[in-house]
Formats: C-alpha cells, sequence, structure tokens
C-alpha cells in the first residue's frame, strides 16, 4: 500500500465517522421558557417617585411615567437648574422640587428595607449633562448620577433638582453633537446588593 492510498483511506474513515457520528456543531436551538416580571402598583412600590407643581417642566404622563420637557432655548454653555437648594456643606435643603423620590410609600411602612437610590442617564450623546440633584440625611448635597442616596423606610420623601449642566461647551439643541438623551432609570437596591463582597 502506498502513501497515496492511505491517506485516501484515513480521510475517508474520518468523513465516514463525521457522517455516522455528526461533528457536535449546532445549526438551530429552540427552547420554551417561561419569564415572570411582577410590577407593583405605586402604592406598594419600593421606589417613589412624584413630580411636584413647583417646577412646570415637570409632570406625570397618563401612564405613570415622570415626563421632563426641557425648553429649546436652554443656554450653552451655562448651568440651568429646575427646582432650587440653599444652605451651606452640612445643612443644605432643597427649597423648590422638581419631583420628590421616597423609600416606598414614604414614612409608613416600617416593614421596607434601606435603599440606595441613584440615576443612570441613557443615551447616545451628552448623557453627562443631566444630573439630579437631591440632600441625604446629613443635609448634604448628593447627585443621583455620581453617587447613590440612602434612604430609610422612616425617612420622608427628597426633594430633587434636575440640573442640565452644559458649562463645558456640550451642545444642547445647536447641531449635529445635539445631546440625545433616551431615559433616565432610577435604580433603588438593599445596602446588601451593593456592598462588597468579602
Amino acid at each position: 500500500m502506498n502513501r497515496r492510498n492511505l491517506l485516501i483511506g484515513i480521510g475517508t474513515a474520518a468523513v465516514g465517522s463525521g457522517a455516522v457520528l455528526g461533528s457536535g456543531a449546532l445549526t438551530q436551538v429552540q427552547a420554551d421558557r417561561e419569564v415572570q416580571i411582577g410590577v407593583n402598583d405605586d402604592s406598594s412600590a419600593l421606589l417613589g417617585l412624584n413630580p411636584t407643581d413647583e417646577v412646570p417642566e415637570v409632570s406625570s404622563s397618563s401612564d405613570g411615567e415622570i415626563q421632563f420637557l426641557l425648553p429649546d432655548n436652554l443656554n450653552d454653555e451655562a448651568v440651568t437648574t429646575f427646582g432650587t437648594m440653599s444652605g451651606s456643606s452640612g445643612n443644605k435643603s432643597v427649597d423648590t422640587a422638581a419631583f420628590k423620590i421616597s423609600n416606598g410609600d414614604a414614612g409608613s411602612d416600617s416593614n421596607s428595607p434601606a435603599l440606595n437610590i441613584s440615576a443612570t442617564v441613557n443615551g447616545s450623546n451628552g448623557t453627562d449633562i443631566l444630573n439630579f440633584l437631591t440632600v441625604d440625611s446629613d443635609s448634604n448635597k448628593v447627585d443621583l448620577t455620581e453617587e447613590s442616596l440612602q434612604m430609610e423606610p422612616s425617612d420622608s420623601a427628597k426633594g430633587v433638582i434636575v440640573e442640565v449642566d452644559t458649562a463645558d461647551g456640550s451642545d444642547y439643541g445647536s447641531g449635529s453633537n445635539d445631546v440625545a438623551i433616551e431615559n433616565v432609570t432610577f435604580k433603588a437596591t438593599t445596602p446588601e446588593e451593593t456592598s462588597p463582597s468579602a
């Protein structure tokens, strides 16, 4: 037997065994899976977001979402706030709030867990210009887009100011680099969920 016949024989055996046994590669997989998503109505939600009548640009839609309508004529290279805060460090207070944030139905459910609340701005451009400012239990200013706010079940609702910061030259409504914010997500986790694992 010569070398060529031996190689052809080995090749034929490999192809034949591949056809009989298969290669193990998949071209399609189908699986039935069931997913259940639980959504609480506002009266039993862990995180409460409620617009105030203090800032006209903020309202509630018919499906319960908070709507924030930024005016087209915001100043470029400036900081524009919707709401007011006063006081010095350690003595801050929100005087006029765009909306209020609470740990569930603020102060009414002693079975609610403590929550760490933060905000994420989602979009394709300029998401760093939008800030949500409030005060913590020590009366210090907290930007929810940079750090989380811990709220105990007994804490009263906290006012939140919306800040649009284009001071760094971010384009807002002035061309191809317009801010494109799609949505804002407020996240509430328990301290156990956010603490580093040992």
